[in-house]
């Protein structure tokens, strides 16, 4: 899978994690490497440990960067694994830290990754696609409360209660796969707005 993507803000991020200077940089939502390949090129002569899930993000980002060589290095992990993976990498401290937060273009793009309810696509969702447990599976197991606790607390949705209560009352005649399964179920639960 290519893995174009167009980081936001690019310039002025840069200008500011670079404007004191520094040779060891992390950063923590790697993606395709747009942000790290700007700072090894502001910075010639710092290094950047970068961190992503996102096996197919990583390796776009390797050979994106390949020609920084040693300068950059690239490893599979979360950003809340950070200290751990530099501490792993030899690195004690850090002059900055960048975090491009969110989703990608690349991964909402994908069908097959299942982030977005513009296809009809497997249920997956994951950032790592070696982790076992998919939107499916979630969506398939989970108590009423806890699937209503997560659309509150990481989806910011008001109706998160009456979502969950549809998503378990469903699933008792036919488990969830497809992400147009849901979004029609959205559709009937919140209308259109979702």
């Amino acid at each position: 899978m290519e893995f174009k993507h167009q980081s936001v803000l690019l310039d002025e991020a840069i200008s500011l994690l670079t404007e004191n200077g520094g040779d060891r940089f992390i950063d923590g939502t790697l993606g395709g490497g747009g942000h790290t390949r700007k700072l090894l090129e502001t910075l010639p002569e710092c290094k950047v440990l970068g961190i992503d899930c996102d096996q197919s993000a990583l390796e776009a980002a390797q050979e994106n960067l390949a020609s920084f060589g040693e300068r950059f290095q690239g490893v599979k992990g979360r950003f809340s694994q950070m200290v751990e993976l530099a501490r792993e990498h030899g690195w004690e401290k850090v002059d900055g830290i960048l975090l491009d937060l969110g989703v990608s273009s690349p991964q909402i793009d994908t069908p097959q990754r299942g982030f977005s309810f513009r296809f009809d696509a497997p249920l997956d969702m994951r950032m790592d696609r070696q982790s076992p447990i998919t939107a499916a599976v979630l969506l398939n197991t989970l108590e009423e409360q806890k699937l209503a606790n997560i659309l509150f607390e990481y989806g910011e949705e008001r109706r998160s209660r009456a979502i969950a209560r549809a998503i378990v009352l469903r699933r008792q005649s036919r488990p969830w796969e497809r992400t147009g399964e849901l979004a029609e179920l959205l559709e009937i639960v919140v209308g259109r707005q979702f």
